[in-house]
């Protein structure tokens, strides 16, 4: 064999290599996903570029405020990005806009809420293994609050938001 057919040889197996790693990685690893409404504003918004770990709930369960993918419950197909507000065994009650876990006196902090939002809804408890989701703009939200079936089952959730890369760079941490 000459030089250059081992350096072709080489190249196809590297680009083939690369392409199967790039397919698992796609595939077991990371979701890559284009934001296509304002639903989560202003932490997240429409045209934003993620990317989603899915393997963030291997050994750890999915806590308060992580901002999650899961299986869209309304279409059966696609995926769907929302906050965590309620966790499996709570009581979830929804006062002037306000948030009550489990009937105490304060409402929960939501720091990442820009815009007012004054609705009532609930209360709703939440089962084991399912969670209560929100979007961060909640005058323009499609979630929970209004879904026939309220809850994310836990093996619905396919990852929690690692990484905005476009148009800016912004790191995620899970819960608090």
């Amino acid at each position: 064999m000459t030089d250059k057919l081992l350096l072709l040889l080489f190249g196809v197996i590297v680009f083939m290599v690369t392409v199967f790693i790039g397919g698992l990685v796609g595939r077991y690893v990371i979701i890559h996903a284009l934001i296509p409404s304002s639903s989560m504003e202003s932490t997240i918004n429409e045209g934003d570029r993620l990317f989603i770990n899915r393997l963030s709930y291997t050994f750890n369960d999915p806590d308060r405020f992580d901002i999650i993918v899961f299986d869209d419950p309304s279409k059966g197909r696609g995926f769907v990005i929302k906050r965590i507000i309620g966790l499996p065994g709570e009581r979830l009650d929804i006062i002037d806009g306000m948030i009550y876990i489990n009937e105490r006196q304060t409402p929960l902090r939501e720091e990442f809420i820009t815009e007012p939002y004054h609705g009532n809804h609930g209360p709703f408890f939440i089962p084991e293994g399912k969670y209560f989701v929100m979007g961060d703009n909640r005058g323009n939200s499609l979630d929970s609050r209004f879904w026939y079936d309220a809850f994310v089952r836990e093996e619905h959730i396919s990852g929690r938001l690692m990484i905005r890369y476009f148009p800016n760079v912004q790191f995620f941490r899970g819960g608090r």
